[in-house]
């Protein structure tokens, strides 16, 4: 058993289609991103963390739905990616009780910039591109996985 990860963009539909981590790098390495992808000045995807045996996924770890600025030149924003990031370290590394209510604000504000919420289609939609078969109860599983960001507040 190991554990893999599997990436899905969301086309301009809203319908999750998988995505090659070999593509997912080259476009955090600065290949544009087709122009259907970049049209709304940023690329939405979920990351998702799975165990696998071979090539088979057994079981989803985390779902995260990470939002990413797209630059002019359809390419993934880096800087503004590492600077948002930075902020939510710095913020979360904080003590709850120490931050002020502008920290509260600034937090809320790099959430909702660095992640999105997928609909209970997207995340049935995905299940079903990760196993052959999704019970009701399997679906209700995945559905605790997806990573909200109030899961990471102290």
């Amino acid at each position: 058993m190991s554990v893999s990860t599997r990436y899905f963009t969301t086309d301009p539909d809203g319908v999750p289609r998988r995505l090659s981590i070999a593509q997912m790098q080259r476009w955090c390495d600065g290949e544009p991103l087709p122009p259907h992808l970049a049209a709304g000045g940023e690329l939405k995807y979920l990351e998702v963390a799975v165990e696998t045996e071979g090539r088979q996924v057994t079981r989803v770890l985390r779902i995260v739905p990470h939002r990413q600025s797209v630059g002019r030149e359809r390419t993934i924003d880096m800087n503004t990616a590492m600077a948002r990031a930075m902020e939510r370290v710095d913020l979360l590394q904080r003590p709850a009780d120490r931050r002020s209510e502008a920290d509260a604000i600034r937090l809320l504000e790099a959430d909702a910039n660095a992640f999105w919420s997928p609909t209970e289609d997207q995340v049935a939609m995905v299940g079903s591109l990760l196993f052959a078969e999704l019970s009701e109860a399997e679906l209700a599983d995945l559905r605790t996985k997806l990573y909200k960001p109030k899961d990471s507040l102290g």
